[in-house]
């Protein structure tokens, strides 16, 4: 049984576990139950699977619902998503490990962040349960709080690397070309930013990095006008001399937003912590071919099998000088693997389950 935030709900570790499910469903060995809240209600899951909606919220108040949805359930093993938006701010997430574990079943966690000392009171909640961590960031241990390394003692940790959330464009070239001419004209060079408009996503340097005279920007995703970074965000999209040059799209359909990062020059992710292979908005635009420019604490430089090139945080003149150098170079499609990641992806929890239950068949709540 998996717990956490799916679609409808807009949030990454959301459409992380509904690709996650999706490829979980291959096996059958495994059967599926998930829980999560109201508003998923109206998805359509994958057949074969059980979805429990029955999630007002996740305050405490609410951890009556889990038990007795678990209880009744019955599953082998409670698989748990932290963070995702879904939880807001709720603190039975906290409590959701030893709510399975205390209903007989084996806990698997997957931290897609970290934690710091200031929760550390929040996490021992968490430490008091065995079971098995799952972790997308590929420096997790060595960069999580030597302080709190006691949340690991009675745990196995394994890293199960990310995935693009969505999938590769099916437009042929005649499309590509049409669709361009719709967002930018011949002169322009057209950059996308995909994902959440958060400030750590380093949005408002696209405008920096950019060129007005001779660039438009997409930006494929949701601006919160009713935040002060959203607010930023719509005032230098509305300021000279951008405006008439910056694109809101709003949330899309897949398809749709695989479409634009396909046509476009660069996707480019100034991301104020550096970005990797965890981040699922790095695996997007090279999913489609698309040279991709972001930032990171790890690495400097052009990685030419991925088509990405890694910049100093907050280094615009370096950005600026790579998006002249590398815009416009697409990956074919015979340059990019054509393996399933997210069938190997969920291949590995299969087998995560499997060790913590000893059998090869489970029923699951992630």
């Amino acid at each position: 049984m998996i717990s956490g935030s799916l679609p409808p709900m807009m949030c990454g570790v959301g459409d992380y576990t509904n690709k996650l499910i999706d490829a979980l469903k291959k096996n059958p060995n495994l059967k599926l139950g998930v829980i999560t809240s109201k508003e998923a209600i109206m998805w359509k899951p994958p057949s074969g699977i059980d979805i429990f909606p029955i999630m007002n919220n996740w305050n405490l108040f609410e951890a009556y619902r889990i038990h007795r949805a678990i209880r009744a359930w019955k599953p082998d093993v409670v698989h748990v998503q932290f963070p995702t938006q879904g939880y807001k701010n709720g603190q039975l997430i906290w409590l959701l490990p030893i709510i399975g574990w205390l209903n007989g079943a084996k806990i698997v966690e997957t931290w897609h962040g970290w934690y710091d000392i200031r929760q550390a009171l929040k996490v021992l909640l968490k430490a008091l349960i065995p079971g098995v961590i799952i972790y997308v960031h590929p420096t997790f241990r060595e960069e999580f709080p030597r302080l709190m390394n006691w949340v690991f003692w009675n745990k196995k940790t394994i890293l199960i690397k990310n995935a693009s959330a969505i999938p590769r464009s099916k437009l042929s070239e005649f499309e590509k070309i049409s669709l361009r001419k719709k967002c930018s004209n011949e002169s322009e060079r057209l950059f996308s930013f995909f994902g959440f408009v958060y400030p750590h996503k380093g949005v408002e340097r696209l405008f920096e990095i950019a060129n007005p005279n001779r660039d438009r920007l997409l930006i494929v995703g949701k601006v919160e006008e009713e935040t002060a970074y959203g607010q930023k965000i719509l005032s230098l999209s509305n300021s000279e001399p951008w405006r008439g040059k910056v694109t809101i799209t709003g949330f899309l359909p897949e398809a749709e937003a695989a479409d634009l990062l396909a046509i476009s020059d660069a996707v480019v992710l100034p991301m104020m912590i550096g970005a990797g292979e965890w981040n699922t908005s790095v695996h997007a635009g090279v999913q489609q071919g698309t040279f991709v420019l972001t930032t990171s604490v790890h690495k400097n430089g052009y990685v030419e099998k991925d088509n990405v090139y890694f910049s100093k945080i907050g280094d615009v003149n370096e950005m600026k000088q790579a998006l002249d150098k590398y815009s416009g170079r697409h990956l074919t499609i015979d340059n990019l693997s054509s393996q399933s990641e997210w069938d190997e992806i969920a291949k590995k929890h299969s087998e995560s389950y499997s060790n913590l239950m000893n059998k090869s068949s489970s029923k699951v709540m992630p």
